[in-house]
């Protein structure tokens, strides 16, 4: 279970099988390796059409369920993309060089580190414009209530069963307050997305508000002079590669001038 997320980038693959499906088949692969990894670690070594297990799904009223698969019929499932990958070799919304690379998830639960390492991005008050614009959070109806109620149920969406927040001067801004700008407010759109990756220091954030403004819709030479500038460490957790490669995801849709279609 977790975030899934697409550059909303269209495509021979997802005509055909819609992102949905795309998404479905994907997750009938990770689950094969899944359980076949459990069995080897078990030193069992009976023949994959003999293997099964249960999975968790969503179902269409957002309700989940358990279900026993085999791993040959999930295997069966992901070999229906086999025909399509092709397509993604010279897309430019392919962040990995790999197939479907347009397409990623975040995992549940999220862990306190990710949400420590996100505070600590934000913006100081030495920085005016970023500082000015975090300040108007709650202005903007980020409270973290709505985000908070998930926290209900330990260790399903969050790892952490308390709120933590970055302290400032004149404000106080939590980890709440940020996954509902990520997550809470439907697709990301390219000014939300600028917004977010300059929060998080995914891209330089010295500029002036006639600059900023002049981010969307996105100018060509963006490229060059806002690169990435977040990257993965051999010391972050599941989570936190998680997240930076989400922000990746986000400023490589901001280049194309693309949304970001979020299913949380």
């Amino acid at each position: 279970m977790g975030v899934d997320y697409s550059i909303g980038f269209g495509c021979v693959p997802k005509e055909r099988m819609t992102t949905d499906g795309i998404i479905r088949r994907l997750k009938a692969g990770e689950r094969a390796a899944s359980i076949l990894e459990f069995y080897r670690q078990n030193n069992d070594q009976r023949a994959i059409d003999h293997m099964g297990g249960e999975v968790t799904l969503r179902t269409a009223n957002g309700e989940t369920e358990t279900r026993t698969v085999l791993v040959k019929d999930l295997l069966a499932e992901h070999a229906e993309l086999d025909v399509l990958a092709p397509y993604c070799e010279d897309c430019p919304a392919n962040r990995f060089a790999k197939p479907f690379g347009c397409i990623g998830r975040i995992s549940y639960p999220i862990s306190a580190q990710v949400e420590l390492w996100m505070l600590y991005q934000l913006p100081s008050p030495e920085e005016p414009l970023p500082y000015l614009l975090l300040s108007k959070a709650e202005e903007m109806g980020l409270t973290g209530a709505t985000a908070r109620q998930y926290r209900d149920q330990e260790g399903v969406i969050f790892q952490n069963p308390d709120t933590m927040g970055r302290e400032y001067p004149e404000m106080k801004i939590t980890a709440d307050q940020l996954f509902e700008l990520l997550f809470m407010l439907g697709s990301i759109q390219p000014k939300r997305a600028v917004m977010i990756l300059m929060y998080l220091n995914a891209i330089r954030r010295d500029m002036e508000a006639s600059e900023l403004m002049a981010l969307t819709p996105t100018p060509s030479d963006a490229a060059e002079k806002y690169p990435f500038q977040i990257s993965i460490s051999p010391d972050d957790d599941y989570s936190t590669r998680d997240f930076k490669q989400f922000l990746y995801t986000l400023h490589l849709a901001w280049l194309l001038g693309r949304e970001v279609i979020l299913d949380v």
